[in-house]
């Protein structure tokens, strides 16, 4: 059949526009496929899991780049999911990749209906030249389409299934059908341009950065979803990743600058964006490394001397450090290892007297005038006395030594180097020795032939210019002459003073002893202690004449039974003896108590505060007699007796509260005032049972037919328990031994159940007994419960309503209300009576309160206190009944 003219122009028409259209940028509105979904509503083909490739060009893209952002189709017959696809050929091979899909839900409301689905930014598929609509039906079909004669335009098959975007699959494979129109079109723009979200900013970096050292990281945005390339312009210095959109550090060593970096992004359809990053590069400052210092130096110093090195570092590759101060009597220069170091200058004239103290400052600047400052404190010393090497001492010399002989040189140190003059003084006014005061070499100044003293002490004294030392003393025997052994440095003025530490064979006393003779004889030393005891802690060496402590007993101040001893020492040459007397105090230290044990346990139960928890029994001595132990804890909730070390409660303790633990680990100390000892404590509280349970009411009614099944639950009580833990378990029971069966039970939640038929109880009849609840340290509190047999032929419905009953709803009240109207009429009828007949009224309240008006007395229930105080509780009584539908009602 020929086509009517206006169908054949139609024809010619659509067919040009599209060839227009080929190569165009996707413009918005642009329509890829049916323009009308509606008119294609006629079939549905394929079955559950079809795959459908539309090659038809009228659903190939006709244009360069866009987004698919709305789809237009036409859901026919079925509810469900259906995949919309866009698939894009891999070459000329019939491989074609899933480039995009976006999954439409078709409710049960929609069928049989034309509909538009808009694809929000960001899940919008980009498409290109030649891509083809597709679908994937993972149920049954749902797009319409309308067969309109000869043609291969369209794949079908069920082989594809679910593979997921990214993914290829070959349709050469599958036999291309006839021509069909699907109800379905894709609306195409040309997408938003791309954007950067944080370019314009300028960033800082030290110039001692390194190579790959991370700066910044470029943020782009595109509304579309799309896949965006950034690139940065070359820089000298500077890398971009491409894929991190990284700014990273290209070499190291980054001149200081303002360096400006040029980005570009853009997406699949040359949509770009551009900014500017701005990177400012700062020098690296110095850094003073090793001060502020100190250092000591002596106050007769003179020569120039380096003081101190100063280490200093800077990140910069290209600086130099020059450092400088500012204090007169000191320079800064470079030292033989090229670092700048503190001197003192020549002669500076310390005088520690007038000033002990310098602070220096120092500056380090870098060639770019950055610095960094410090200071260098030198404290003066005063000068260091000279000290003798060799004296004191003792020398023998013959009678037949000649004059000028040199007999002793005196020898001395001095630590800065001073020049040591030496003067001298003897024992005798005409002395037969002499002392070279520069030398400190002593020479006889006579024959000794003729002398007849034995024994000459010349006493030296040294002096380096600023500080004298001495005198000490040599001793000089003459020997040949036969004389006495006489100790020469006894008695004392003073008391010897030794401290009860000084520890084993340590010297208190070196008896110096003189004895002309002592080349033909030898002197022997002994001593007696007075107390004898002692004896036992000192001792007099034999040879030497050297008073020391015991080589084998410690001083114990506390163990002696006297602190201060005289001792005689006595020195013999085998002829002749002599003795001295010394006295020697020993002197007390105090020392540390201790504990006997590193760890203690208490254990005790919850309380209130000054509740005593117990007594761990601590142990502690201190070896100094008299010394008073108090004892003290880290525990702020806890209070320790300083004397006894008993513990008790510094607050209420209650481990009911949740915010108290058990057991605590505390410190405990031992102090005598001055020292002290510390042990572990550990203290172990027991919850104990201090709440009693207790119900919600103090009554409850329960309601029942005669025809309730043997397990139905009637009501339910509850209760509360104030104990955490074990003791805040409760037990539900009832004593029915009022009743005359037992015809109900109660569950562990407290819900009271049939157990036996109350059919034999009668209709309309009520009894009462008790509910108990019982903690797992056994105590309980009770409720009263009655339970009334309603008259009715079915049974109720559980549904339960609580609210509180008014006043007539009780039915206690209601036998109440009917008894006391039975007696006030009653009364009246009475009263009547009487004052017709009798006249009088006397008997009145007694004849209506014994006859007419037996009331019994409301049950009271008196509770517990717990431990922390009295707990009050007010309750309402809890009644179930059935209500005008009824339907069980529970009232509070």
């Amino acid at each position: 059949m020929i086509p009517t003219k206006p169908v054949l122009y139609v024809f010619i028409l659509t067919l040009f526009q599209r060839q227009l259209a080929e190569g165009a940028t996707c413009s918005g509105g642009r329509t890829i496929g049916e323009n009308n979904p509606r008119n294609k509503d006629d079939d549905l083909d394929g079955t559950i899991g079809t795959s459908t490739l539309i090659i038809n060009n009228d659903y190939k893209v006709d244009c360069d780049c866009g987004n698919i952002y709305e789809w237009e189709y036409y859901a026919k017959t079925n509810a469900g999911q259906v995949h919309l696809q866009v698939w894009r050929e891999v070459g000329n091979t019939n491989v074609f990749t899933l480039v995009g899909e976006n999954i439409i839900t078709v409710t049960a409301g929609m069928v049989n209906g034309e509909h538009i689905a808009s694809i929000a930014a960001g899940q919008r598929i980009n498409v290109q030249q030649d891509d083809y609509l597709g679908i994937y039906n993972p149920g049954s079909p749902i797009i319409s389409n309308k067969n309109e004669g000869s043609g291969k335009d369209f794949k079908e098959t069920e082989l594809v299934g679910n593979i997921g975007v990214g993914n290829t699959y070959n349709w050469g494979s599958i036999t291309t059908d006839d021509d069909r129109k699907y109800a379905l079109n894709a609306k195409v723009n040309a997408g938003s341009n791309p954007s950067f979200t944080n370019m314009g900013v300028t960033i800082t970096m030290m110039d001692s950065s390194s190579i790959g050292d991370y700066l910044y990281t470029a943020g782009v945005y595109d509304a579309d979803g799309d896949t965006l390339t950034t690139t940065m312009t070359t820089s000298t210095y500077f890398d971009f990743s491409t894929s991190t959109l990284q700014v990273t550090v290209k070499t190291n060593g980054v001149p200081a600058g303002s360096y400006t970096l040029n980005f570009q992004t853009s997406d699949p359809c040359s949509n770009t964006a551009s900014g500017t990053l701005t990177i400012t590069v700062t020098n690296s400052e110095p850094i003073i490394t090793n001060l502020p210092a100190r250092y000591y130096i002596h106050e007769d110093i003179t020569a120039e001397t380096l003081q101190h090195s100063i280490a200093t570092s800077d990140n910069s590759p290209s600086d130099t450090i020059v450092c400088t101060e500012t204090e007169a009597k000191f320079l800064s220069k470079l030292t033989p290892s090229l670092v700048y170091g503190i001197y003192s200058q020549s002669n500076p004239g310390f005088v520690f007297s007038t000033q002990k103290k310098y602070t220096i400052p120092v500056t380090c600047t870098d060639s770019a005038g950055d610095s960094d400052s410090s200071s260098v404190i030198a404290y003066i010393l005063p000068n260091t006395p000279p000290t003798f090497t060799n004296l004191p001492a003792s020398k023998s010399i013959s009678t037949s030594t000649a004059s000028g002989t040199s007999v002793f040189q005196v020898s001395t140190s001095d630590s800065e180097g001073d020049g040591i003059t030496f003067s001298s003084t003897c024992s005798v006014v005409s002395c037969p020795f002499t002392l070279d005061t520069n030398t400190g070499e002593i020479q006889t100044n006579t024959n000794l032939d003729s002398l007849t003293t034995v024994g000459y002490d010349i006493l030296v004294s040294i002096s380096d210019g600023h500080s004298t030392v001495g005198p000490r003393s040599l001793t000089i025997i003459i020997t040949g002459i036969n004389t006495a052994p006489v100790i020469q440095n006894l008695p004392l003025t003073f008391t010897l003073s030794v401290l009860e530490t000084v520890g084993l064979n340590n010297a208190v006393y070196q008896v110096r002893t003189v004895d002309p003779d002592t080349s033909t004889q030898t002197l022997t030393y002994s001593s007696v202690f007075t107390p004898v005891e002692g004896s036992t802690i000192f001792t007099v060496d034999t040879s030497t004449g050297l008073l020391h402590t015991s080589s084998s007993t410690q001083i114990d101040y506390e163990a002696l039974t006297a602190t201060t001893f005289t001792v005689d020492i006595s020195v013999t040459d085998g002829q002749v003896t002599d003795t001295q007397s010394v006295s020697v105090s020993v002197a007390n230290v105090n020392e540390s108590p201790t504990f006997g044990s590193a760890t203690y346990y208490v254990t005790g139960n919850e309380g209130n505060a000054n509740i005593v928890v117990g007594d761990p029994g601590l142990s502690s001595t201190d070896p100094d007699t008299g010394d008073v132990i108090t004892y003290s804890i880290d525990c702020q909730d806890f209070l320790i007796n300083p004397s006894t070390g008993v513990i008790s409660f510094a607050i209420d303790y209650d481990l009911d509260i949740g915010n108290k633990v058990t057991p605590v680990s505390c410190v405990v100390s031992a102090s005598d005032g001055d020292l002290a000892a510390t042990s572990t404590l550990f203290i172990t509280i027991n919850d104990i049972n201090d709440n009693t349970p207790s119900f919600g009411a103090n009554y409850y009614t329960f309601t029942t037919t005669m025809y309730a099944n043997v397990g139905d639950v009637i009501g339910t009580m509850t209760a509360t328990d104030g104990d955490l833990g074990i003791y805040g378990s409760m037990t539900y029971s009832i004593d029915q031994s009022g009743l005359t069966d037992t015809y109900f039970g109660v569950t562990g939640t407290g819900g009271v159940y049939i157990t036996k038929s109350v059919s034999a109880l009668g209709e309309g009849t009520s009894f009462t007994f008790t509910a108990i609840v019982t903690d797992y340290g056994g105590l309980n509190d009770t409720a009263t419960i009655t339970v009334v047999v309603l008259s009715t032929t079915t049974v109720p419905t559980t549904t339960t309503t609580e609210r509180y009953l008014n006043f007539v709803e009780y039915p206690p009240n209601v036998i109440w209300i009917i008894i006391f109207g039975m007696c006030g009429f009653g009364a009246i009828i009475l009263i009547g009576h009487l004052i017709y007949n009798h006249g009088v009224l006397k008997s009145f309240g007694v004849v209506v309160r014994d006859t007419f008006c037996k009331r019994r007395r409301k049950r009271t229930s008196k509770k517990s206190k717990n431990s922390t105080g009295l707990r009050k509780k007010i309750r309402n009584p809890e009644i179930s009944g059935l209500g005008h539908n009824r339907t069980r009602v529970t009232r509070l």
